[in-house]
């Protein structure tokens, strides 16, 4: 699976910023509080997040739900996986931890699934 590079976007809200709760979970986990606090959330019909995607032909999109994927534009949905596919988990949702509060779980599943694209595209 070769891949240039990875964009991240969402597909149903529209948040300004990471959530105080999600930022902490992140921040307990060793992500430096300044990159929280430079991520900028995008939808998908972000302009910058379109330019970034480039051909959708060439893209495979990575959705943490099901929900996700109906959500994404029409032309992407054919190429639009649930991410936890990687690990052989089909039609298996990510639970948003933002909803249940079972960041471990979420962090859990997300951290297998970078290990698995990291050793796909031959990155350690």
């Amino acid at each position: 699976l070769p891949f240039e590079r990875i964009v991240s976007c969402a597909t149903t809200y529209q948040n300004h910023r990471i959530f105080p709760e999600s930022r902490a979970a992140l921040i307990e986990r060793g992500v430096p509080a300044g990159m929280c606090d430079a991520h900028v959330p995008r939808l998908t019909g972000d302009p910058s997040f379109v330019r970034d995607v480039g051909d959708p032909s060439k893209a495979v999109f990575l959705c943490m739900t099901s929900s996700h994927m109906r959500s994404m534009p029409k032309a992407w949905q054919p190429r639009s996986v649930l991410i936890l596919e990687l690990l052989g988990r089909c039609n298996e949702d990510i639970a948003d931890p933002y909803f249940d509060g079972n960041y471990e779980e979420a962090f859990r599943d997300i951290d297998a699934c970078v290990r698995m694209i990291r050793s796909m595209s031959g990155k350690r």
